[in-house]
């Protein structure tokens, strides 16, 4: 038994109805109060076990090799989860928000124009098999890219393939849409680019870029 937690499940920054049509109350709910809360408690017991010092959790994320290696793949996951989540829930707004300029102009910079940042974005989403993360982050050059991670891994990671600072996050994994969506997920990662809180975007790039 957890004598005292690690991580808590953080309140969604709307109702549950607050993202339709988006996503139904029906997928957010157990989205966040099944899959996000589960992966809190899993953490939470995995660190426990091992009476494991408590640390903010990018920091967990960015140093799982010191973690003990019997719970180390549990965290992965679980932490992985959590952030991903956290990062998720806050990124959607309930409507449509303009770019910000600063930003604007960097994705312009980077992929051309909006239109095609949002079509790469969506076809790695779209070519991806299996579950997932997609990502807008920040490299360690502070350059804008896009990439795709398995399961709950992310740019935080030391073992992730991309390295980096999470930006923006599309969930790939199927509790996220398929209710709602069924197979069709293309209609899932268009109505996405409708929801998209571009200011906190922007903020966690302006803050990204002076770090």
């Amino acid at each position: 038994m957890i004598s005292t937690m690690y991580y808590l499940l953080p309140n969604l920054p709307y109702p549950y109805n607050g993202l339709e049509p988006f996503i139904n109350a029906q997928t957010v709910k157990l989205h966040h109060d099944a899959h996000h809360l589960g992966y809190i408690k899993k953490l939470n017991v995995a660190l426990e076990s091992v009476q494991y010092p408590k640390i903010p959790l990018p920091d967990l994320l960015r140093n799982l090799r010191e973690v003990p290696t019997s719970i180390r793949q549990t965290v992965r996951d679980n932490a992985g989860g959590f952030y991903n989540h956290n990062l998720y829930w806050e990124e959607l707004v309930t409507a449509e928000q303009n770019i910000p300029e600063k930003l604007g102009k960097a994705l312009k910079e980077r992929f051309g124009d909006f239109e095609s940042f949002k079509n790469k974005l969506i076809e790695c989403s779209m070519s991806w098999v299996g579950s997932g993360w997609a990502w807008l982050y920040l490299d360690t050059q502070k350059n804008l890219q896009i990439g795709v991670t398995i399961n709950h891994d992310n740019p935080l990671m030391e073992y992730c393939p991309l390295q980096g600072t999470p930006l923006l996050t599309l969930d790939l994994w199927e509790h996220a849409y398929y209710l709602q969506y069924k197979n069709d997920k293309k209609a899932y990662f268009d109505a996405f680019f409708q929801h998209i809180a571009w200011t906190y975007v922007e903020q966690l790039y302006l803050q990204a870029k002076q770090e």
